[in-house]
């Protein structure tokens, strides 16, 4: 599975959950699927500006997250 797999199956999770963060939550995966898709925007982002993690490092630590609660 791909990162930007994971972040799919992870958004898709989210939007079978209720609440009033499971939208927000579901579209920044779909996002950030949709930027490592795009592997020449992926590139050009920066790090993450508090702890220099690369610019995807926290959405698939969601993503990982919610795939193995499943």
């Amino acid at each position: 599975m791909t990162p930007a797999d994971e972040l799919t199956a992870a958004a898709q999770t989210m939007r079978g959950l209720s609440g009033p963060a499971a939208d927000p939550i579901a579209e920044w995966l779909e996002h950030e699927a949709e930027l490592e898709r795009s592997a020449h925007l992926w590139a050009e982002r920066e790090s993450c500006p508090w702890c220099g993690e690369p610019a995807n490092a926290h959405a698939l630590a969601v993503a990982r997250a919610l795939l193995t609660q499943q």
